[in-house]
């Protein structure tokens, strides 16, 4: 969910030097962490529900990189109607922690990593992936808002290759997806507008908890509470970067509500100057129509 011009040659330089080659040993692996890192909430309408990505930091040659599934561009043609119907083609990527950091940190928006309790099995299954994930003919994907995106990517690279059960805290939670939405869009009176307009009436549907976890906050919150082998499978949680910025709600005057009581006093004066031109007659037919007998 969060925009970023796409860095071939960084991604091919990352490749070659840290997330492609031989297996690793155990002790590489053993030095190596492996965080998810949960971004809070940007202006733009792909990033007002928050960012997911994952940290891969060696501690032993102090390598620290940031895979990313969030990639693509906004320069493509309408935009954001593909982007709320699934119609966007995302890539993943690779970049240096720092300048992931540097470019949230001018957006003023807050990232909090949760680093995971990993044992060296896990860690290596989960790089296999990584490597899997950054071949050429597996960078691109269909994104799709609710089932196939950068949070439930990163969650399903972990998830997917652990050697053991996670136990989720449980949820009793039955909201639809239209529900955990308007927690985050009321700040844009018309992309709420448009997004109810274009989701459907699925959108409505109960969710199940994993369904849930398409929201950055959602898959945080529930993995701070989740027990893997019988410990937390977060191990530390740190606040790289607080949020500076707040999201406000749109104070501009031409809001959906205004232009519907707008269009509602228009279409009532317009009524009104018929009806005393004799030319309205409600809403039948019009007056001066007859049925032959």
């Amino acid at each position: 969910m969060k925009q970023k011009t796409i860095h071939i040659l960084l991604t091919i330089l990352m490749l070659a030097t840290g997330l492609k080659g031989e297996a690793q040993t155990v002790n590489h692996l053993d030095s190596m962490e492996i965080s998810l890192l949960t971004c809070s909430p940007g202006k733009e309408i792909w990033a007002q529900y928050g960012h997911t990505a994952l940290r891969i930091r060696n501690l032993a040659n102090g390598q620290d990189l940031t895979v990313n599934y969030g990639i693509f561009s906004s320069s493509q043609p309408y935009f954001a109607l593909r982007f709320l119907f699934g119609l966007t083609d995302y890539h993943v990527g690779v970049s240096y922690t720092e300048l992931f950091l540097s470019e949230y940190a001018r957006e003023g928006r807050g990232i909090t990593e949760q680093k995971l309790n990993l044992s060296s099995t896990d860690k290596q299954a989960i790089y296999k992936a990584l490597q899997h994930n950054l071949k050429p003919e597996n960078v691109i994907y269909r994104y799709n808002f609710f089932y196939d995106n950068c949070t439930s990517r990163a969650r399903d690279l972990i998830t997917n290759n652990l050697h053991g059960k996670l136990s989720f805290p449980k949820d009793n939670k039955r909201v639809s997806f239209r529900s955990m939405i308007h927690q985050w869009n009321f700040v844009n009176k018309w992309s709420q507008l448009g997004e109810d307009l274009l989701l459907g009436v699925k959108a409505d549907c109960p969710t199940t908890q994993s369904e849930q976890q398409f929201l950055p906050a959602n898959l945080m919150n529930d993995l701070s509470n989740t027990i893997y082998r019988g410990k937390s499978i977060v191990s530390e949680t740190n606040q790289l970067l607080e949020p500076h910025s707040t999201l406000e709600n749109d104070s501009s005057i031409f809001n959906p509500i205004l232009v519907g009581v707008l269009f509602a006093i228009l279409s009532t004066i317009i009524i009104i100057m018929e009806y005393k031109n004799g030319e309205y007659s409600g809403f039948g037919m019009p007056h001066c129509y007859s049925y032959p007998v």
